[in-house]
């Protein structure tokens, strides 16, 4: 009885970084975002160097998903990003978006979001594609995190692309541009898709 007494209650966001440390064995860096919505908190990026394999970056968000958007009906979305890079803006980067985008976006499988500027300097891309991440072999680890609030949280991957070729997936569709053989989910220097 006194132990329950004097344990720490666990926040959501330790609960959600304790899912995360538990799948990747690891322990992250963490970057804050100052909030750019008044009344919400900022956004931290949660940064695994050489995760899932040595000379990538992988970063997911913790923020996103205390805003609000009507398209939030079955959960709330939080956003990971794997390169391989050693450009740290890459690492940084989708929490940026996350706190930007914040209560604007759905970040809907297959949104495309223009950047409007090089996300890094060691890469000419400048937009990103929305979809299930590619590096949880388990739905379990992406999906359906309960983070102990009312709504639970789903991962969303956020691959880099050129802003011309948001035109090429509408095109294309998205499926076929998934599949092109230029399209390599961490190449931040492969050549651009056109239609």
């Amino acid at each position: 009885m006194f132990k329950k007494l004097f344990q720490k209650k666990t926040t959501p966001a330790e609960r959600y970084l304790n899912h995360l440390n538990s799948v990747f064995k690891k322990t992250p860096l963490l970057f804050k975002e100052d909030s750019l919505d008044e009344g919400l908190p900022g956004v931290t990026t949660i940064v695994y160097e050489n995760i899932p394999e040595k000379g990538m970056i992988t970063s997911f968000t913790y923020g996103l998903s205390l805003g609000h958007h009507p398209d939030w009906r079955n959960g709330r979305p939080e956003l990971t990003l794997t390169v391989r890079s050693d450009d740290f803006a890459w690492a940084r980067v989708s929490g940026y978006l996350a706190n930007w985008l914040r209560n604007r976006c759905p970040f809907s499988y297959g949104n495309p979001i223009n950047f409007w500027e090089k996300i890094a300097n060691d890469s000419e891309m400048d937009g990103f594609l929305v979809f299930a991440p590619s590096i949880f072999r388990d739905k379990s680890n992406y999906e359906n995190i309960d983070i102990g609030v009312g709504y639970n949280i789903y991962i969303k991957g956020i691959y880099p692309i050129y802003a011309t070729e948001i035109d090429v997936i509408s095109t294309l569709g998205l499926e076929k541009f998934w599949k092109h053989p230029k399209f390599d989910l961490y190449n931040t220097h492969r050549e651009q898709i056109s239609g």
